[in-house]
Order: structure tokens, then sequence, then C-alpha cells
């Protein structure tokens, strides 16, 4: 999407946001990008892009299930237990890890999600890994938190809370009225101490845990492949914490053997759901928006970062992405947090974060 295009989007204070190009991408040597060859069940969703069951659907007004016409209500708790496993075995009942399911967990106060976006359905949330550097002083982690309040946030992503500003951290949380929608916590901790690691993040009201990357042990097909049934014990023992496991791509997840990415390869192999992060799907040559699709049910979040023509990171809406096609296709696919992130920033990555926050309000105005 070009700079200008970009800007007409950002300057019209109303309408709706265009459909999607159905040009598609290619690498940068000429092929065809690799998420066309993706074999994935979709996970049947209800007119509100959530997962459905056998027809009943959570009315958004009244946060109560009711069925269609005609049919007799169930058991609320067994109508539940069927939708969870729908949602696992896929529309044709084969899905795609048939070992353990992937269960969906919905704590107190998540039926409503707190940060959601009024015009769109989806719901802002700052990642914090952005303001890392800012972070490491206990004395301004109430002030960093405040400042992303006072943007307009609603949620944060937690990365990089060290032992030092824990205290500091989780009491600032909790004035500053934001939300912990998810945590980024390694596949190393998870492995070492999952229940310590678990205990931080229901401490902080997540519902998601989010593996933000892989050591290079796995960089592998045979590794990825490994990684995916270390997932599935991950993900059963996090089910007791009512938490879900949710894996992190970069770029190098993209790279093919035997016609498969690394990342086909996770998700083909465990219950883990995606994180997809749109600069990195870029970065490697594929198209954001296209493998959002392709996931339909298994993206609760998305990285939202933006890509100069030199190919570096930038504010939502300053770069050259597609956002319509991108927040159309979070839309389709029952996307619940945009999780706004910039690793590296020119001037004060609040200041960065503050710019996204409007550029992505403005793009979401329907």
């Amino acid at each position: 999407m070009s700079s200008a295009r970009t800007s007409e989007l950002l300057d019209r204070p109303r309408g709706l946001l265009p459909g999607l190009d159905a040009g598609g991408t290619r690498h940068r040597a000429g092929r065809r990008s690799p998420v066309g060859a993706v074999a994935l069940r979709p996970v049947p969703l209800d007119r509100h892009g959530r997962r459905s069951g056998d027809g009943a659907y959570r009315c958004r007004r009244s946060c109560r299930s009711r069925p269609p016409r005609g049919r007799p209500r169930p058991a609320r708790a067994r109508d539940r237990r069927h939708r969870l496993a729908t949602a696992a075995r896929g529309p044709e009942g084969g899905g795609l890890h048939r070992g353990v399911r992937a269960r969906v967990h919905a704590p107190p106060g998540h039926d409503i999600e707190p940060g959601l976006h009024p015009a769109a359905g989806l719901n802002i949330a700052a990642q914090l890994y952005t303001v890392r550097e800012l972070l490491r002083d206990p004395g301004g982690v109430g002030g960093v938190l405040d400042r992303l309040r006072a943007i307009g946030y609603t949620a944060v992503e937690v990365a990089g809370v060290e032992p030092s500003i824990a205290a500091a951290f989780d009491e600032a949380l909790a004035r500053s009225g934001l939300v912990a929608c998810a945590a980024h916590v390694s596949v190393q901790a998870l492995q070492r101490d999952l229940a310590t690691e678990a205990g931080r993040c229901v401490r902080w009201g997540c519902r998601y845990v989010v593996i933000p990357s892989l050591p290079a042990e796995y960089h592998s097909a045979a590794g990825f492949e490994r990684f995916g049934r270390e997932a599935v014990g991950i993900a059963s023992a996090l089910e007791q914490f009512s938490l879900e496991l949710v894996y992190h791509n970069h770029d190098f997840e993209l790279t093919r053997w035997g016609g498969r990415s690394g990342l086909e390869r996770i998700l083909e192999s465990s219950p883990v759901m995606a994180e997809l992060d749109t600069y990195w799907l870029r970065f490697a040559g594929a198209d954001p928006a296209e493998w959002i699709r392709r996931l339909p049910g298994r993206v609760p979040l998305v990285h939202l970062k933006d890509m100069t023509r030199d190919r570096a990171q930038t504010e939502v809406g300053a770069g050259e992405l597609d956002w319509a096609g991108i927040l159309e296709a979070c839309r389709e696919a029952g996307t619940r947090w945009l999780v706004v992130e910039q690793d590296e920033c020119a001037g004060d990555p609040l200041d960065s974060l503050d710019l996204s926050y409007r550029n992505l309000s403005r793009l979401l105005v329907t």
C-alpha cells in the first residue's frame, strides 16, 4: 500500500474501509507467497467472529447464550463443551491436532473485552517491549503505564518485566486501570518452571501466554516439529490455569522445507494458536492479510507493525503495509486483540505508540 493511499485513509473522518486487494503478493525472488500452501482446517465462527458450536452464539449485548429459534435450549455447560470440542475438531471433525484439543477459556470479565473499539469490534493493546528501556527504573513504571492509558490504550501485552521491577509493575498495573491481555514468556522459562510463570500471568489477569520466539536449536524442519510436540504438553499444563498457549512469529519460521514452512509445521502438529506479526510476515515476503485469513479462530492476537520502503519498522499507518486488508482479515478471522509494537523507534517510544494509536483509530472507523 502506498504512503499516499495510507494518507488518504487516515485523512478520511468516516466511511467504509475499501475492499481487499485480490492480487496477492510474491517473494522478492518472484515466487508466489508460501501461504497459499497452508492446509489448515477453518474453525467455524459465529456472526460476532467467535467460535461457534451447534448453532448457539453469545450475544454481545446481553452476554447470554441463546439457541436459534425452534430448537430447545441446551444446558449452558453442555453447550460450552460442545463449542470447545467443535472448535478443536474443525468443521469436518478432522482437526489440526488429534491429541490435545485447543480449549478456549473465558476468565471472569472476558465476556465483553474491556478494550473493545466501538467502531470495529477489535481491541487495541500496547506491547511493553516497545518501552522496555523506560521500564528499567522501578520509579518510572507507573508513569509509563499512566501515559499509555492517557493515549487511549486500555490494555498491554506484558514483556520485559524483570524481577527488579516486578513489585512496582504489579502495583502500577492495578492502579492504572489497564488490562493485561497476554504475556510473552520464553519456551525455556515454561520448560523450567511453568507453574511460576503461569502464576504471574494469572496474577496479571492474562488470558494468553505467548512464546515470542524459539532458540536456534529449533530452526529446522525437525526442530519446528519437535517444538510442536513439546507445545502439546505445555498447552495442556497451561489449561490447568485457564491459560491458552500462543506462538509469535518472526521471519525465520517462514523458511520452507519440502513445501512446508516452519510455522505451518508448528500449527499442524500442536494446539498452539498464533500471534501473527504483520511486519515479520511482510519482511519474509508473505501477505499478512492472507496468513490471517487462513487461520480463522486461531489468531486471537495480531502484532501491528508497519514497514518503510527500506524495510525498517515504523509507526502503524506511516509505512507501506495494506492496513485496510489486514484489519478486514482480522475481523474475518475473529481476532480479539490488535497489539501495537515497534522494536526500535527513532524518538521517544511513547510518542511512537501515541502516533500508532491515533492512526489505527482512524483506520478502524467505519
